[in-house]
């Protein structure tokens, strides 16, 4: 199973916050996830090199006070956080987070007021079955273009840069990676797909590369946008393939640093 939480926030404290404050939600993930299992916190955290969750930045449920790229945060404001868990473990460990837990980002407390995990209380959220997705998308026939829609920058490596253009061989290469990390069904041929990816040709795009930064003194390039491919030209079973993984997406975000907001990713396709 892997699934998505999205969790309604109360700020008990008045702070500032970041706006791009992932790493503070990396370690709010990381202390819930210590207090409620601390053997599985520590094995995540020490030895899985790739981690099998990610978390968004928080959204803000209204319009907030900026001043050089920090929010000004008030008691009772609320925001919407959103987790993913690709191992059921995880997963279960982010169903027991219950209405009332308290979580520490940063200088700021936060108070979970509802937990939502199916897409009729927030789109964003739901569980399903690896293999119940899998026999989806192998059950559609043909597949003209796939469009991912990055809400938050994306960004690969490339030696030792960051690589913030999503070509499409970056893109299915890094969700096979991912796909074959987490022991999900299915291993796949990372090297023969990330080749195969490289025929792929993009048909339009909008959006632009910017510097989020993640600490005062790390920078990250990524595009933040959205990219429209054309795979019509590719077999049938091939499309199929990259429908799975672009699916996949939604739940294990694309690239680097996903763990700290990175990377997030919506899909639509035709």
């Amino acid at each position: 199973m892997i699934g998505a939480m999205v969790y309604r926030l109360r700020a008990v404290n008045a702070a500032w916050l970041p706006i791009a404050h992932g790493r503070f939600m990396h370690a709010a993930f990381f202390a819930a996830l210590r207090e409620l299992s601390p053997e599985l916190s520590g094995y995540v955290h020490d030895e899985m090199n790739s981690k099998p969750f990610t978390v968004s930045f928080m959204k803000p449920c209204q319009k907030m006070h900026v001043d050089r790229g920090a929010w000004q945060v008030r008691p009772d404001m609320e925001f919407y956080w959103r987790v993913t868990a690709l191992d059921e473990t995880i997963l279960r460990v982010l169903l027991a987070l219950q209405p009332g837990h308290l979580m520490q980002v940063g200088r700021l407390s936060l108070q979970i007021t509802k937990v939502m995990a199916n897409p009729e209380e927030h789109a964003e959220s739901g569980i399903l079955d690896e293999n119940e997705l899998i026999a989806a998308c192998l059950g559609i026939p043909q597949v003209q273009e796939i469009e991912l829609h990055f809400c938050s920058p994306v960004t690969f490596r490339f030696f030792d840069r960051d690589y913030p253009v999503p070509l499409p061989e970056y893109i299915w290469g890094s969700l096979a990676d991912k796909w074959n990390q987490c022991l999900l069904p299915m291993e796949l041929d990372v090297a023969e797909l990330r080749e195969q990816a490289r025929s792929i040709i993009p048909l339009s795009w909008e959006g632009r590369t910017r510097t989020m930064y993640l600490s005062p003194q790390r920078g990250v390039m990524g595009f933040e946008g959205r990219f429209c491919y054309n795979i019509s030209q590719q077999p049938p079973e091939q499309q199929q393939l990259f429908l799975l993984l672009a699916q996949f997406s939604v739940f294990a975000g694309v690239g680097r640093l996903t763990a700290q907001g990175l990377g997030q990713t919506r899909i639509s396709y035709k």
